[in-house]
């Protein structure tokens, strides 16, 4: 009898430590939803401006330090993102935005003019897998509200560096988060 009373009472000791609220807690754990998670039928476009330019005095800039830096967060806020096309304009501080995800994900940036004819067509075309889109402080919400088919948005403010616009498409349905990175 006595060898069976201290396995009982060692077995006693570790329910009665165990609180019920743990035991709820551990029931109603739900799994955290990944941003950019795909979700069959829709996609996600996410669209960017670039990160802060240097100032140099031409039309071209590179990134300045602090732009590098944003654009390496981009990367790592978007790494399981399920980004399969990546768009740019061709100007220095949009590639080099969009560089360490690409680099990253061995993905090539497809360049769209500025005027956004095109990549209004592609997005509108667009069925399958998340796509990131860099632009400017005019075109990024131009592009949105073509791509929303309404005046929801108006050019970014110069010193707006840092929004991350999630448009979630399914069939007719969109919906826009706004994220700071």
């Amino acid at each position: 009898m006595i060898k069976y009373a201290l396995p009982l009472f060692m077995l006693f000791t570790l329910v009665s430590c165990s609180s019920p609220n743990e035991a709820v807690a551990e029931r109603h754990f739900v799994s955290p939803v990944v941003v950019g998670e795909q979700l069959s039928p829709g996609f996600q476009i996410f669209l960017v401006r670039h990160a802060e330019k240097a100032s140099d005095g031409t039309k071209d800039p590179d990134l300045n330090e602090i732009g590098l830096a944003r654009a390496k967060r981009l990367a790592n806020h978007l790494r399981a993102a399920g980004i399969t096309k990546i768009y740019s304009t061709d100007y220095k501080r949009t590639r080099q935005t969009v560089a360490p995800l690409a680099l990253e994900k061995n993905l090539d940036v497809e360049i769209y003019p500025t005027d956004l004819v095109d990549i209004t067509k592609i997005l509108a075309d667009h069925k399958v897998g998340n796509v990131l889109v860099v632009g400017h402080s005019n075109t990024t919400p131009k592009l949105m509200n073509k791509v929303l088919k309404e005046e929801r948005f108006e050019s970014l403010d110069e010193k707006d560096y840092d929004n991350l616009f999630v448009l979630s498409v399914f069939g007719d349905d969109k919906t826009i988060t706004i994220l700071k990175f």
